[in-house]
């Protein structure tokens, strides 16, 4: 049962963060509610669903938790980019096996830094297909995060399903 729902969300989640990057791309505005209810959902997934510890959960998400606010406090990225970095780590939870606190953290650090990358390289496409007067001056952050969300999903569910 927790793989067909591990499907669905992970289908959800790659049809919402493609639509999500489109529109990051095209108008560099994003609407946070649907990020917000698939971080959610993750969140109830890997409570409900998974074998993570209940007090490994709580320490996990009140830290992204405050490193969520802090970002918006500081206004380092836009909202929705900062409500991406809460998916983002309940995907990294979720796409793998249950490991130690130390794996879980090098695993989303390394690929949190492999979905920025991916936006700036997305963002010099973009900067090449554009004359320069198009461009607005901020990078679409979206897309990078989301394709590695995606990519790490989609490995989760062939895992499962092996």
């Amino acid at each position: 049962m927790t793989a067909f729902v591990y499907a669905v969300l992970t289908v959800v989640t790659i049809v919402l963060l493609a639509a999500a990057s489109w529109q990051d791309l095209k108008d560099r505005m994003v609407y946070a509610f649907p990020i917000l209810f698939l971080q959610q959902a993750w969140s109830f997934y890997l409570w409900l669903g998974t074998d993570w510890p209940d007090d490994f959960l709580s320490r996990f998400w009140l830290m992204h938790l405050l490193i969520y606010v802090l970002l918006n406090a500081w206004q380092i990225w836009g909202g929705a980019d900062s409500d991406i970095f809460l998916l983002f780590g309940n995907a990294c939870l979720a796409a793998g096996p249950v490991a130690n606190g130390y794996a879980v953290a090098v695993r989303e650090c390394l690929t949190l830094s492999l979905g920025l990358i991916l936006s700036i390289f997305i963002c010099q496409i973009e900067k090449r297909r554009k004359k320069k007067g198009e461009l607005p001056p901020e990078v679409a952050v979206i897309p990078g995060p989301a394709l590695v969300i995606g990519i790490l999903l989609a490995g989760g569910l062939i895992w499962r399903l092996m």
